[in-house]
């Protein structure tokens, strides 16, 4: 099988989809993606569900289709049952060992609840589920991310707090651990939205009511684990924070809304502002009785580490010797 990049992505009512080539799919309207990933054909996808059950599916099994609706349900292309609806995806090359040797997944719980997993431990395709996580009761699973060993996590939250700290405050676990706490949350609060950082760009983040900003990464300053962390957006009674996005100006985030067809923004619709300013740009135009449920940013291995070829790997071994 020879090596292709192509697109996956997953509607709002789970049909799976993988492009005929390097484009991706439209990202707004009835038929944009609510999860994408960019994959090579020859990776492995990986499906998660809210409560943390996963499974891996070959990406080159996945239905080809010039429309995402012309897919298949994910139950029907994946060991998950149709209760498990996914609420995350990403994919990972079939030899782990073109990636960096400490890359490991990070997921991140409604609740704060942070893991780090070691890549090498994930299962391979497979007919059968597997716990990728123990979500907590009460809680739900809502993001992973990719780190190297010397990453910092950034978590924001729905009343506008934010905190920023080092992957190497969570020590990896096993996959049917529940994690560590990452951020201290007040009465009524959760968490919206996980960034790891560095990554090249800013940060963007979108309010219940379609106003957005983008703010530097400068302006979150490291802190341990675990704490309340810092004020990211001051916001007025009633409005809460949505989404939590990074990169550069042209950057494409698109946003999902309760009723509304989803849209998409490019990242400098909203203003570079200082972490304490009040203002920001409407960016998505929310109506009376709708509702911004959150934002969804592509997957790529290459956002968070560095993939080297093999005659990449024989230089710097070579150095190393």
């Amino acid at each position: 099988m020879h090596e292709q990049v192509v697109w996956i992505g997953m509607t709002a009512d789970g049909v799976l989809a993988r492009t005929r080539d390097d484009k991706p799919p439209r990202l707004s309207g009835s038929e944009a993606p609510k999860l994408l990933v960019k994959a090579n054909a020859t990776d492995t996808l990986y499906l998660v569900s809210e409560r943390g059950l996963a499974a891996a599916v070959a990406v080159h099994t996945l239905p080809e289709a010039e429309k995402l609706a012309d897919g298949n349900l994910f139950n029907k292309q994946s060991p998950l049952q149709v209760d498990e609806m996914p609420v995350a995806a990403f994919s990972l090359p079939a030899r782990k060992s073109e990636l960096p040797e400490q890359t490991a997944l990070l997921t991140v719980t409604r609740a704060g609840m942070v893991k780090k997993s070691i890549i090498s431990e994930l299962p391979g395709p497979s007919a059968q589920t597997f716990r990728l996580v123990n979500v907590n009761d009460g809680d739900s699973l809502g993001w992973v991310g990719l780190t190297d060993g010397k990453k910092d996590v950034l978590l924001a939250t729905a009343l506008g707090m934010a905190i920023r700290f080092s992957e190497e405050d969570v020590r990896p676990m096993g996959l049917a651990a529940a994690g560590v706490n990452g951020i201290k949350l007040g009465v009524g609060d959760e968490v919206i939205g996980l960034q790891v950082l560095p990554q090249a760009g800013d940060i963007f983040i979108i309010a219940s009511d379609g106003k957005a900003k983008r703010v530097e990464v400068k302006d979150f300053p490291r802190q341990g684990r675990y704490g309340k962390g810092v004020i990211a957006w001051e916001l007025p009674r009633g409005i809460k924070l949505a989404g939590l996005g990074m990169g550069k100006p042209n950057t494409i985030v698109t946003m999902h809304l309760l009723k509304a067809a989803p849209k998409m923004a490019r990242l400098d619709e909203a203003s570079l502002r200082k972490r304490s300013a009040v203002r920001g740009e409407v960016v998505v135009d929310v109506k009376t009785g709708d509702a911004l449920l959150g934002l969804s940013e592509g997957w790529a291995v290459e956002r968070f580490v560095v993939v080297e070829t093999k005659e990449e790997k024989k230089k710097t071994g070579a150095k190393r010797q």
